[in-house]
C-alpha cells in the first residue's frame, strides 16, 4: 500500500506500472500531481507536482513511456517516463475541468464538463485538430474509442445520451445519438458492434448497435458504476462501483462470473485488462492505493 499528501483522483495501469492523478483544494487554490509506481512493489518510481489538481490521467496506449493528464483548471498537460517524470507540453484546452481522456495511438481525446469534446495530435498540441462544441447538453463523462474502426469513438454524460461519433466527419452530424432512460451515464467501453455503459445508480448496460433500440440494463452494482473495461481478445468485461464492488462479467451473454465486495475502507474501485485472462484492479481511499490482480475464475 502506497500513501500519498494529496487525494487520489485518478488511476491507471500498464502492465508494470500504476499511474496515480492527485488533487486537493488548499484553501482557494487547487494542487496537485502525477506519480509513477512500480506495479509489483508499490513504491514510487516519480511524481511532480501540478498547481492545478490532475482530474484524469492515463498512459498513452500501449507506449506507457507517454502521459496525459488532464486538470482541473482545464489544462492538458504531456510528459514523457524514462528515469522520471519529464514534462513536455501544456495547453489550455476547455473552460472548465477535463474529466476524461481517451488515447488515440498520438492523438488523445479530452471531454470537458464545459460540454466540449476536442481531438489534440500530441506532437503539436498547440490547436486541436478538431473541436466539438457542446456535444453533450450536460457534462461529457467518458470518453471510447471503437476497438475495430479507428475513425469512431463514443461519448457519454449527464445529459443521459450515448452518442457515436465519426471523426471524419467531425461535427453534430457525423454523430449517432441514443438515449437510455433517465439514468445519467459514468462511462463506457466499445468493442466492435457492442457498447457497455454504466450509470450512476450502478446500472451496467449492453447495447448493440447493429439494432439501435435494443439494449439491457443489469442492476449489480449498489453506487455509481465508475470504471467498465472489455477483455480485448476474451469474452470478459469488468466493471467496478463506488460501493468497492468489482464484477466480472461473461460480455456475449452478460451473466456475472465474479463480483467481489471489498469492507475495508477503500472509498474507488477502478480497473483495467492485462492482456491475459485476468483484470487488474486498483483500490483507492483518499490518499492511499493498493493493487491486485483479479481472476475471473
Amino acid at each position: 500500500m502506497t500513501s500519498f499528501l494529496y487525494p487520489i483522483d485518478s488511476v491507471d495501469v500498464s502492465t508494470d506500472q500504476v499511474l496515480v492523478g492527485l488533487s486537493s483544494l488548499e484553501g482557494n487554490l487547487w494542487s496537485g500531481g502525477l506519480a509513477v509506481l512500480d506495479f509489483s512493489s508499490g513504491n514510487v518510481l516519480s511524481n511532480t507536482h501540478l498547481d492545478s489538481g490532475v482530474a484524469v490521467c492515463r498512459f498513452m496506449n500501449h507506449d506507457v513511456n507517454r502521459i496525459v493528464a488532464g486538470c482541473d483548471d482545464g489544462h492538458l498537460h504531456i510528459y514523457s517516463f524514462g528515469d522520471g517524470l519529464a514534462h513536455q507540453h501544456s495547453v489550455h484546452t476547455h473552460q472548465h475541468i477535463i474529466s476524461t481522456l481517451c488515447p488515440l495511438a498520438h492523438f488523445v481525446l479530452t471531454g470537458s464538463w464545459d460540454q466540449d469534446i476536442k481531438c489534440y495530435d500530441l506532437n503539436s498540441i498547440d490547436k486541436p485538430i478538431f473541436s466539438l462544441s457542446e456535444a453533450h447538453d450536460g457534462h461529457i463523462t467518458s470518453l471510447s474509442a471503437s476497438s475495430t474502426d479507428p475513425n469512431t469513438f463514443a461519448s457519454v454524460g449527464t445529459d443521459y445520451m450515448l452518442k457515436m461519433w465519426d471523426i471524419r466527419t467531425s461535427t453534430q452530424d457525423g454523430c449517432t445519438h441514443l438515449h437510455l432512460h433517465n439514468q445519467i451515464l459514468t462511462c463506457v467501453s466499445w468493442d466492435g458492434y457492442n457498447l457497455w455503459l454504466g450509470d450512476d445508480s450502478g446500472g451496467v448496460y449492453h447495447h448493440d448497435i447493429r439494432n439501435h433500440h435494443q439494449h439491457t440494463r443489469h442492476k449489480l452494482h449498489g453506487n455509481r458504476v465508475r470504471g467498465i473495461r472489455h477483455h480485448p481478445q476474451l469474452s470478459y468485461l469488468a466493471s467496478c462501483s463506488d460501493d468497492a464492488s468489482v464484477a466480472i462479467w461473461d460480455k456475449k451473454d452478460m451473466k456475472v462470473m465474479d463480483r467481489q465486495v471489498y469492507t475495508y475502507s477503500y472509498a474507488y474501485i477502478y480497473c483495467t485488462h492485462t492482456y491475459t485472462c485476468s483484470y487488474t484492479c486498483t483500490y483507492t481511499s483518499n490518499t492511499h492505493t493498493y493493487t491486485q490482480v483479479v481472476h475471473p475464475y
